[in-house]
C-alpha cells in the first residue's frame, strides 16, 4: 500500500491526456483516489479537463495572485498594504503546496485547493480573505494633478495647495478650468466648478 494515493493521482493525470475525458467522467474519483474531492481535487480536474484545463486553472490562480498583490501595492495605509500582501502570500503558498503534493513533489500535507476543494471552514475563510482583498482593491488611487499643475496635495492633514492662479488654501480657481465633480480629496469636495472663478472650502 506504499504510495497508493500518489500513484492513483498519477493515473488521474495520465488518463486525462491533453483534452481530458470530459467533465464529470472521471474514473479515479470512483473510490480509487482517496480524498478526490478535497486534497487531490486538482488530479480529478486534470483527468476531466486534461492538460489544457489544468493549465487554465493554474493561469487563473496566477491572475488572482497578481491582482491581489496589485491591490496591496495600491493601498495607501501600511496596515492595509501588509494585510493584502499577507493574504495574497497565504493563498499563493496554499496553492503551490497543494499542486506540489498532487504532483508528487512533496509529501501529503492535507491542504485544500482554494476555491475548488470541497470544504466548510476553509472555503468560508477563503471567501472572507477574498472579500478583504476586494475591499482594499476598490479604494481609488490618489488623485494626480494635471501636467500644468492645478492642484497638489499639502503636507498637513486635509491640506490642499493650489498652483497657478493661487498658492494658498481656499484661493480662487483659474477661469476656463474644469474640476472633477463629486470626488473628495482629503476632506475637500469638488462640486462642478467650470468656466468661472470659484473657491474651495476646506472642511
Amino acid at each position: 500500500n506504499t504510495g497508493f494515493q500518489i500513484i492513483q493521482s498519477y493515473l488521474a493525470f495520465g488518463n486525462g491526456g491533453v483534452f481530458g475525458v470530459g467533465l464529470g467522467a472521471s474514473r479515479q474519483k470512483m473510490f480509487f483516489l482517496p480524498d478526490a474531492h478535497t486534497d487531490f481535487v486538482f488530479s480529478i480536474l486534470s483527468e476531466e479537463l486534461g492538460l489544457l484545463g489544468a493549465l487554465s486553472a493554474m493561469a487563473l490562480f496566477a491572475v488572482f495572485l497578481w491582482r491581489a498583490f496589485q491591490a496591496s501595492f495600491r493601498a495607501e495605509d501600511d496596515f492595509e498594504r501588509y494585510l493584502a500582501c499577507g493574504i495574497a502570500s497565504l493563498l499563493g503558498l496554499q496553492v503551490l503546496l497543494n499542486l506540489a503534493v498532487v504532483m508528487g513533489m512533496m509529501p501529503t500535507k492535507g491542504l485544500p485547493l482554494p476555491f475548488i476543494s470541497a470544504g466548510g471552514s476553509s472555503l468560508v475563510m477563503t471567501f472572507f480573505m477574498t472579500g478583504i482583498l476586494l475591499r482594499i482593491g476598490r479604494r481609488p488611487t490618489p488623485w494626480a494633478a494635471p501636467a500644468d499643475g492645478l492642484l497638489d496635495r499639502g503636507n498637513g492633514m486635509g491640506g490642499l495647495q493650489l498652483r497657478g492662479a493661487a498658492n494658498q488654501v481656499g484661493g480662487p480657481l483659474p477661469a476656463q478650468r474644469n474640476v472633477i465633480s463629486g470626488n473628495a480629496v482629503d476632506g475637500i469636495q469638488f462640486q462642478g466648478v467650470q468656466s468661472k472663478p470659484q473657491s474651495i472650502r476646506v472642511t
